[in-house]
């Protein structure tokens, strides 16, 4: 197995790489022997041997596991042993897909650092081109050249240890793309166009995290001669999207039909005769209700048109022959100027009724509602109790708060506060064929 040719199962010697989750994963080189140390636990080498890629496979433990998966170039990059800052797969497709990389291509890199970018290069120009990868830190070099060699990659690429700026590359008029990952570019801008095939031109890339570097390197780039310069920034921006639960207005107005209401009619809780009449209750003076116009009902059905006194509205409204059950549906009486919504409500003639508007809610008592009481055209109660004490003797009084609850569900999709995935700016420039 190499990062080049693919094999279904593990064998010795094989990089893989131990996937606990997306932001959890480690590259293990298989040898017998060797025991993998995993968070929660430990993994012996020879149970990987023999496993298909892809299996999940369990610590020694066996309280957790871990998936073993085939080595990409985006999995190394999440993977690797860091020796410097490095590219994440966020810049390196677009460097790959703006150098204009294939098979075959040959491409000169200066700053190999942890090989990040070369395992992508690698991959794209395989079977025949070739990289040429330079740093000036030898012990760097070396790491990365034992590297490329334990996943099959030695006969692709070139590493050596070299200051670009001051001495060039090592090769010239060979390559079809240039990048420059150092401090200083435009120190190398030259020997950059000097590695560029003359006869067919070519691309050119330098990454910056600063744009001072980047300014100076456009004005390099000018100078010596490229042309179609372009600069950008690929930044990676999460977008959460969930769904809410937003609590609707108190005012009754979900799921029920209103029916007018007159300024001249008497008020007061509704009772349902046997008759399929509904008459007007009269209540004490103290409850500072408004009257309620009576209301004529089908007698033949339980659902029948309302006749109100006044011609405001005329809709069906659902009710018992006999029972003492409150209706569902609100009475809207009155005329189109100032109507207002009634919920009539049977009950006995000791309870007292008292609709609590939204301004007025106990928000103690509604915050311990449930979603089971947020149900269309029901009316859900709670209980207060004051007391007064006058002449040593104390008055305990309670009152039924009427509800109307109501939620809606919305979704939304906003951009994740935390902009993730900048490491700098990148430089595009053309060199035509001379």
């Amino acid at each position: 197995m190499s990062f080049r040719r693919y094999s279904s199962t593990v064998a010795e010697g094989d990089t893989v790489i131990i996937c606990r989750g997306l932001n959890q994963v480690q590259a293990v080189r298989v040898a017998k022997g060797d025991v993998i140390q995993v968070q929660g636990g430990a993994i012996k080498s020879e149970d990987l041997l023999g496993k298909q890629y892809g299996s999940k496979v369990y610590t020694s433990n066996g309280k957790q596991w871990v998936l073993i998966l085939h080595p990409t170039s985006e999995w190394w990059t999440r993977a690797l042993p860091h020796r410097t800052q490095i590219l994440y797969t966020t810049d390196i497709s677009m460097i790959v897909l703006q150098l204009e990389l294939r098979s075959g291509s040959v491409v000169c890199e200066c700053g190999t650092g942890s090989g990040s970018l070369s395992h992508a290069i690698l991959r794209t120009i395989a079977p025949i081109g070739h990289l040429y990868t330079y740093d000036f830190h030898q012990q760097r070099v070396n790491l990365a050249r034992e590297e490329f060699t334990a996943h099959g990659l030695q006969d692709l690429v070139t590493v050596e240890c070299r200051d670009v700026c001051s001495d060039g590359f090592s090769v010239e008029d060979v390559a079809d793309a240039v990048f420059l990952d150092i401090p200083s570019p435009w120190d190398a801008i030259e020997a950059g166009k000097r590695a560029l095939r003359a006869s067919e031109g070519g691309r050119i890339c330098c990454f910056s995290p600063c744009i001072e570097q980047v300014q100076q390197t456009c004005v390099k780039l000018e100078q010596v001669g490229f042309t179609d310069i372009e600069v950008m920034e690929c930044v990676h921006r999460p977008i959460n999207v969930r769904q809410s639960n937003i609590k609707t207005a108190n005012l009754g107005l979900r799921h029920v039909h209103p029916v007018c209401k007159t300024s001249s009619t008497s008020a007061g809780p509704v009772s349902t005769t046997s008759s399929g009449l509904v008459n007007p209750v009269s209540i004490p003076s103290s409850t500072n209700a408004e009257p309620v116009s009576p209301v004529s009902l089908n007698s033949l059905t339980s659902t029948g048109p309302v006749s109100a006194t006044s011609s405001a509205c005329t809709i069906p409204v659902s009710t018992s022959s006999s029972a003492s059950t409150g209706l569902d549906n609100p009475v809207c009486t009155g005329t189109s100027s100032n109507a207002e919504l009634v919920y009539p409500v049977s009950m006995t003639s000791s309870t007292r009724i008292e609709l609590v508007e939204s301004g007025t809610t106990d928000h103690a008592s509604e915050d311990t509602m449930t979603p089971n009481n947020m149900i269309p055209a029901t009316i859900a109660t709670t209980t207060s109790s004051t007391s007064t004490t006058v002449n040593n003797t104390t008055t305990s009084s309670a009152t039924n708060h009427l509800y109307y609850p109501g939620q809606v569900t919305i979704t939304t999709a906003q951009p994740a506060t935390n902009i993730t995935g900048h490491t700098g700016y990148l430089t595009f420039a053309t060199l035509n064929p001379q």
